[in-house]
């Protein structure tokens, strides 16, 4: 659950204007298909009725959402999973069940119900989408929360 990138990962030849550096992500690497998605909150009964899903049960949905994702998202496509997945506080085994079951290579930020997610997460990612890693232009800000937008942050932000 780090933040931190690792140093070799460390793009030392394209310092950012602000003196920092940017990251190269080993998973984001290669061109290839990028999903973004959130909130798919997966087993959760009271969601149904919360944000008027059009389904009869949770089971209905679970299916539909699973069915559609992975006729949508490759095995080895990327996926910017803003936050949200499944709401099981306690129970890591079924998270990591719904994540077996979910094509995609994920990059996670943690959303307000993901406390057993057992892969690694993030509260916020600062992703650069350009080819050299060198153009803070190109700088995206992932978080699950708007308010976690910095207030200095002048590129684009996705959030879920």
């Amino acid at each position: 659950m780090s933040d931190s990138p690792h140093a070799d990962d460390v793009d030392a030849e394209h310092p950012r204007p602000d003196g920092q550096f940017y990251y190269r992500d080993p998973h984001f690497s290669t061109r290839t298909m990028t999903h973004v998605a959130s909130d798919l909150h997966l087993g959760h009964q009271n969601i149904i009725e919360y944000c008027e899903r059009p389904f009869d049960s949770v089971s209905e949905m679970n299916d539909t959402l699973l069915k559609n994702w992975n006729e949508c998202v490759g095995p080895n496509e990327r996926v910017l999973y803003l936050g949200d997945l499944a709401p099981f506080e306690d129970r890591t085994h079924v998270v990591q069940g719904w994540l077996n079951k979910l094509n995609g290579q994920f990059l996670f930020i943690e959303g307000n119900h993901d406390p057993a997610i057992p892969i690694t997460t993030h509260e916020s990612y600062r992703l650069n989408l350009s080819s050299s890693g060198s153009d803070s232009d190109s700088d995206v800000y992932l978080t699950h929360y708007p308010e976690d937008i910095p207030n200095d942050w002048d590129g684009w932000a996705i959030y879920g």
